[in-house]
């Protein structure tokens, strides 16, 4: 073989090294530190127990995708409650915890490997009333009337909103449509500012008139404002109406209810 064959020949044979090398040459820790997911840590879910009643705190703990086992360590502190958690052994990965006093307490589990430590925490809320079944004891004496009516089956795919009044001017900030007794052709409408307006009830009406405005001593902003109104029964003979609002005054705010009396003449 000559010389120049020689060296071509160890050439290629360096060159297929190299790249069995770069690509891993089959050795199996690079795959497993590919599959690796390092340390996952959850302290468990949220819970209510009885204040007699002891929790068994049950963390997931993986490592490396799998449980953690012995190859990390744990340990349990309370951050926060009205009172003392005894935590049985506080090195354990699943001690049981007993609670002095109603109220909201917070665990919080640390757990750490050679090279690092991650926490989690888990909320346990207290409470003396929370042992037995919800709801009644004993059945209504009148079960054979409190029951529900069939169902009625009417389909709803045919259903959509529709505004009763296109034409008609905004009335935000809307808190209510009433009518007064014996009268069914208006609405209404009253404002938190401390407005109440009056219109016709027809699909086409297109006009608000006023029948009320208390907006000179109506508190009005967020949740404060006109309220509340009703008529009374003989309003169209006494004009009577009942208003609720919140007021200044030099006392500071007030929930009013007062009695306004209407003249329709």
């Amino acid at each position: 073989m000559k010389p120049g064959n020689r060296l071509k020949i160890i050439g290629s044979v360096l060159l297929m090294c190299c790249a069995l090398i770069g690509c891993g040459g089959g050795g199996g820790s690079a795959d497993r530190a590919d599959d690796a997911t390092g340390l996952s840590v959850d302290a468990g879910v949220d819970r209510t127990v009885v204040s007699s009643d002891t929790l068994f705190l049950d963390p997931l703990v993986t490592l490396d995708g799998i449980d953690a086992g012995n190859r990390v360590t744990y340990q349990w502190r309370q951050l926060s409650g009205p009172g003392s958690a005894v935590i049985s052994d506080a090195s354990s990965a699943t001690p049981e915890v007993t609670f002095s006093a109603n109220g909201s307490y917070r665990i919080a589990l640390d757990v750490t490997t050679e090279n690092q430590t991650l926490s989690d925490e888990v909320q346990v809320t207290v409470n003396s009333r929370a042992s037995g079944n919800s709801g009644l004891e004993t059945a209504p004496f009148n079960t054979s009337q409190c029951i529900a009516p069939a169902d009625a089956a009417i389909p709803t795919s045919g259903v959509r909103l529709m505004t009763p009044y296109p034409e008609l001017p905004s009335l935000s900030p809307l808190v209510g449509l009433i009518k007064a007794p014996g009268d069914t052709t208006h609405w209404y409408a009253l404002r938190q500012t401390g407005e109440v307006m009056r219109f016709i009830d027809e699909p086409s009406v297109n006009s608000l008139t006023s029948f009320l405005d208390i907006r000179d001593r109506v508190d009005y902003g967020g949740e404060k404002g006109l309220l509340g109104m009703t008529f009374h029964p003989d309003f169209a003979d006494n004009g009577y109406a009942y208003l609720s609002y919140t007021a200044s005054s030099l006392s500071g705010l007030e929930s009013r209810i007062s009695r306004i009396s209407y003249n329709n003449a």
